[in-house]
């Protein structure tokens, strides 16, 4: 299953702390949108309620294009956005990548449609948000105005360092399952397989569902390792030593 959220019903997903707060990352997730209208929060690191110190992911339906765009927002609030020169298309699963920090430092973002890195757009204005101390899927909240998703998400993945263009392309093109990809740099995975299992399984972090989304139809990426094994210890500081996939497994996390 995924997590299907109605921008109607202001439905979101959302958890106290920054799972990162600088440069370099790299966010990942599949989205399918019913929507080519209007902006669509994807994940949203933030300060509670204000207007700056952001960094979003979102579908930017309301544009021409409709492309996937990414930003780091100061405390200006001032968006120093990257765009792609592909779109989404609606009741779709599209494979959503953004990079702050390719060039190791805070003026170098980019961010890619399904794993299409000649149409991935770029931004390279020097910003700084600070502050972030929550976590949002399907909401960008600004204190006085809120974008929701309309549609589904499912597999967000955030990694510690910039992935390389070979990766993001795995990810988006080859359909490889985040745990494949630099699995000791991964510091949350969320799978977002059932809307009453909201547990990270690499990070251990747990969000809480506002408004009812629900849950539906999930992307359906194979698990690398064979029969749902990998040989992995989760990343985060005091995780478990049992290797992400058997544990995901034994839970019985499995839709």
């Amino acid at each position: 299953m995924s997590v299907l959220f109605d921008d109607a019903s202001s439905e979101y997903l959302d958890r106290a702390g920054a799972v990162v707060n600088a440069p370099s990352f790299t966010v990942a997730c599949w989205a399918n949108s019913n929507d080519t209208t209007v902006a669509q929060a994807l994940f949203n690191i933030a300060q509670t309620g204000s207007t700056g110190n952001h960094y979003l992911l979102w579908l930017a339906g309301n544009v021409a294009g409709d492309p996937l765009r990414f930003a780091a927002i100061p405390d200006n609030g001032i968006f120093a956005a990257a765009s792609t020169t592909n779109g989404y298309t609606a009741n779709t699963w599209r494979h959503c990548c953004a990079i702050e920090g390719y060039n190791g430092d805070a003026a170098s973002r980019r961010v890619i449609l399904d794993g299409n890195w000649a149409n991935s757009g770029t931004n390279e204005t020097l910003t700084v948000p600070g502050g972030m101390n929550r976590t949002a899927v399907g909401r960008f909240d600004r204190g006085s105005s809120y974008i929701y998703m309309s549609g589904s998400i499912a597999e967000i993945a955030v990694w510690n360092l910039a992935l390389l263009q070979g990766e993001v392309e795995a990810l988006g093109i080859g359909r490889a399952h985040p745990l494949a990809i630099r699995p000791a740099n991964l510091v949350l995975w969320l799978p977002m397989k059932d809307v009453t299992d909201l547990r990270s399984i690499i990070g251990d972090y747990t969000f809480t569902a506002y408004n009812t989304p629900a849950s539906a139809e999930h992307i359906g990426l194979g698990y690398p390792g064979g029969l749902g094994y990998v040989q992995y210890t989760p990343a985060a500081a005091g995780g478990s030593a049992v290797p992400a996939i058997m544990r995901y497994y034994r839970n019985r996390r499995v839709a």
